[in-house]
Order: structure tokens, then sequence, then C-alpha cells
């Protein structure tokens, strides 16, 4: 599914403390080739898929060549936002800072490659709002609530909602 790349430090020169961070992930798009394949593929290897996420995924457009890119893993703090922001505010300051949004397929491609996820751990993916099918925009989510249980969740993408600084998003820089 994902093939391990060497992490690099992904730098912009702007002098900024929120541009200079290691890279966290590499992770290979492409690789499944149908959301019917990721449903199953996901399912087989004990994930849940709650909320939305479901519906989301039928929606995703799966990469039909290979991409690699490197994910940079942050809590809102990083990007200097002390007690958090809305979610259109900070997808902005991601840009500004050289981050790029992650493609959709992230949240599926994600959640099967990050078996190790720590218990307790949420990871918010940074990406572009899915419509539910109530018209609602949602972005997926990774859960570990348990030793025993993986998640992909879906969770509100709505410009205006707002995320606690102490919120962890995935944003991703693209290899190749």
């Amino acid at each position: 599914m994902a093939r391990a790349l060497p992490l690099r430090r992904y730098t912009r020169s702007t002098g900024n403390v929120a541009n200079h961070r290691s890279a966290w992930k590499s992770l290979r798009l492409g690789c499944i080739t149908t959301t019917e394949e990721y449903a199953n593929t996901l399912q087989a290897t004990g994930n849940r898929l709650i909320g939305s996420a479901r519906e989301m995924l039928t929606k995703v457009v799966p990469q039909r060549q290979q991409i690699d890119l490197v994910l940079v893993k942050l809590v809102l703090r990083d990007l200097g936002l002390k007690s958090g922001d809305n979610y259109h505010r900070i997808c902005a300051l991601a840009r500004k800072v050289g981050l790029q949004l992650c493609p959709a397929e992230v949240g599926p491609a994600l959640r099967l490659a990050y078996p190790d996820q720590p218990v307790g751990n949420d990871l918010v993916v940074a990406m572009g709002p899915i419509a539910n099918s109530d018209n609602v925009p949602m972005i997926f989510s990774l859960r570990r609530p348990d030793a025993e249980n993986w998640s992909l969740n879906s969770s509100l993408g709505s410009p205006g909602i707002f995320w606690n600084a102490s919120f962890q998003f995935v944003f991703c820089v693209t290899v190749s």
C-alpha cells in the first residue's frame, strides 16, 4: 500500500519558525485504484468506517498514477495558533507557510499505512471537504480509541468550524 521513502527536512526560507518542520511520514497514493478496493482492504485489515466516512469514501477519486507524498503532522500551536482557529483560516495559514492540503485519498491510504497509530491519538486530515448526503462538508480523521480498534472517521469540515489548538492535523508536501 504505502512505500517508505527517505524522509527529508522540508523548509521554506521565510524565516517563520512554523515553516521549518521535519517530515513525518511518506505515503504513496495510486496503489489502490478503486474506492471499493479501499473499503474492502480497510474492512479486511480490521479498520472501521465511522460516521460519514463510508459515504465519503465512495466520493474519493483514487490517483490513476502513483504519486509520492510527504506528510507533515502538527498541532495547531505549531502554526502559531495558541487557542485554535476555524478550519478555513487553519488551511489558509498552512498554505502560507508552504504546506498543502492533502488529496482526499490520504484519509483511507493513511489509515491503512498507519497501524501503529498510538492509542488515544486522533489525526485530522487537512483536505478539501466532501459533502455528505445532508450536504454537510466533512473531512477524514483517523482514530485509535484503544488497543483493538482503528477507524477512519468523518469530522466537520465547514470553513467556520473551530478547532482547538491541541488538535493534530496532517498536511502534505508532494515529492514526485
